[in-house]
């Protein structure tokens, strides 16, 4: 479980800052964290570390008004949060059970999708302002219509 203390323990580990405003980068990888939570002081956060943990959903992170990138690989996610704040430039969603990208409409600032093949996307959406999206291994594609550019994949 995601506690006050502990995030100020990890922060400070990992050389952040005992003070939740200060940080700008959360390392809470390969921790076997279920849940995100108590994150509501951490809104100078940039950059948000979650992979390799349990988790089916990134509900928690709606605080983290300045987060840019948001690593949540190698996870059991399987579908996107509404609440993910929409300053995300770039999100890392590989190896996760992800199946609908429904609320990726929201991410205004998004420029960087990464999925793969073990999510079972179906794609009903058109992001125009992502540069680069990536599925399994392939190189990314410069454009901005997701649902052609999962064809290409």
């Amino acid at each position: 479980e995601i506690t006050k203390d502990w995030l100020r323990y990890v922060c400070k580990k990992n050389g952040g800052y005992s003070i939740p405003s200060l940080n700008d980068t959360l390392y809470l990888h390969f921790k076997g964290l279920d849940k995100i939570q108590n994150l509501d002081e951490y809104t100078a956060v940039r950059s948000i570390f979650l992979e390799g943990n349990g988790l089916e959903s990134l509900d928690g992170l709606e605080h983290c008004f300045n987060l840019r990138c948001l690593y949540a690989q190698q996870n059991m996610i399987t579908t996107l949060s509404s609440t993910l704040p929409n300053s995300i430039t770039v999100l890392n969603l590989s190896h996760n059970a992800i199946c609908d990208l429904q609320s990726i409409g929201s991410l205004i600032n998004l420029q960087t999708l990464l999925v793969d093949s073990k999510n079972n996307l179906q794609v009903k959406h058109t992001l125009t302002s992502v540069q680069y999206f990536t599925r399994a291994t392939s190189a990314p594609h410069s454009g901005g219509d997701l649902t052609t550019l999962l064809t290409l994949q």
